[in-house]
């Protein structure tokens, strides 16, 4: 059966009737959610809160991704709550298993100048990035802002030469649109430039729990 989460009087299921999703070259998953108008209005308006608690969480810096909210399963927000659900059932379909466990899950809200430099993520199997709002577009530079994949071991990053990365291949950032990824996948964000605030959530999925800090050690935020 399929579950739901409880928005108010409105029981709102975690894989809607007819959901599909697509994948490309067997590593990148994506999905678009349609019923974003019941959710996300309210989701943005508590991340926006909780960032303005200022001397409770780290800004982390221009170049890692601006303003980070983590752990939004402890936010008591039922569309947080309805969001994290969906990328968990997201990563069961995608990798057909049984389990899905996130190692930590958090918001990232972007102002302009903010931006991430080509990372990737350990103790994942999987890493997922919601587009909640892609902020307000540069029509001087329409990829800033943008999340890339930057990894010359994926062949569509490689248009001229195998292993020589010349093409960064950006993902669809319709709000409501989910991608999923192996953790190992080297990804960025280009600089945005916007007075809109740009936000995402993200995730770390295994199978199974981790033990340990999902955190390398002495970086743990202080809103934990």
């Amino acid at each position: 059966m399929n579950r739901v989460v409880q928005l108010g009087d409105r029981a709102v299921p975690v894989w809607p009737d007819g959901q599909s999703f697509d994948t490309l070259d067997g590593i990148l998953h994506s999905t678009r959610f349609t019923d974003t108008d019941l959710y996300h209005p309210r989701l943005k308006q508590v991340i926006l809160e909780l960032v303005q608690e200022a001397s409770a969480i780290k800004r982390w810096g221009r170049s890692t991704g601006g303003t980070k909210v983590h752990h939004l399963d402890r936010w008591g927000c039922a569309e947080a709550t309805l969001v994290q659900e969906r990328a968990l059932e997201f990563f069961r379909r995608a990798l057909k298993c049984s389990t899905a466990v996130a190692d930590l899950g958090w918001a990232n809200v972007y102002r302009d100048g903010d931006y991430c430099l080509p990372h990737s993520h350990y103790r994942a199997t999987a890493s997922l990035v919601y587009f909640l709002d892609p902020g307000d577009a540069d029509a001087k530079d329409p990829d800033a802002g943008r999340f890339g994949i930057v990894d010359p071991r994926y062949a569509r990053c490689c248009t001229y030469q195998e292993g020589c990365l010349t093409t960064p291949f950006y993902a669809d950032m319709t709000p409501g649109s989910l991608i999923m990824f192996p953790g190992s996948v080297v990804h960025a964000v280009n600089p945005y430039r916007g007075e809109r605030p740009r936000i995402t959530l993200s995730w770390n999925v295994n199978e199974n729990a981790i033990e340990g800090s999902p955190f390398p050690p002495g970086i743990e935020p202080r809103e934990t």
